[in-house]
């Protein structure tokens, strides 16, 4: 097992088939769930139309050009790279690329990846919050780790995937509608 794998899996042993690491795993999975966070995008994007905010628009809309493009890197990446999830795997280093089976795409987490670029896009808009939005992309991220979908390499390298994502995502959505985002 890959070091820093097994060094988490450890601080979060505890948590793994507890009631409360049950209950985040849960949450982790609802709340990074694709089609939630774009119908909640959605409805954010429908709330700037409707109050005539510019910023709100210009948020969602780089919002689901991060969603779209992180949640298609991820699904091409777990499909070519075909690594096992936990308790299918042999080891960390077991992989079966190009299969269709889910069991075989851990690698990367999509709902780190749409977490990390959702962050990153309403962090710009947004920079005071900064820690919050981050905050519950890694606590997304982490859940799925716990709930034993993925390895904490998954979430870790896709947290960078996605938010490079967001970062590209908002240097095209800030010439498109000539935002002065500071990234």
């Amino acid at each position: 097992m890959i070091t820093i794998d097994q060094s988490i899996l450890e601080i979060l042993a505890p948590l793994i088939n507890s009631s409360a690491g049950d209950l985040w795993a849960e949450i982790a999975t609802r709340a990074g769930n694709g089609g939630l966070q774009t119908l909640v995008v959605g409805l954010f994007l429908l709330a700037g139309y409707l109050l005539h905010k510019e910023k709100i628009k210009s948020c969602t809309y780089s919002c689901l050009a991060a969603l779209l493009s992180s949640g298609i890197l991820v699904q091409i990446t777990k499909f070519a790279v075909g690594r096992g999830r936990p308790g299918v795997a042999l080891s960390t280093w077991t992989f079966k690329p190009w299969t269709t089976s889910n069991n075989w795409h851990s690698f990367p987490s999509g709902h780190a990846a749409t977490s990390f670029s959702l962050a990153t896009v309403i962090t710009a808009f947004h920079p005071r919050l900064w820690w919050l939005w981050y905050g519950v992309a890694a606590f997304i991220g982490f859940g799925r780790v716990v709930s034993e979908s993925h390895f904490p390499t998954d979430v870790l390298a896709v947290a960078f995937i996605g938010s490079l994502c967001g970062v590209l995502c908002l240097l095209v959505a800030g010439k498109y509608f000539n935002l002065d985002i500071k990234l």
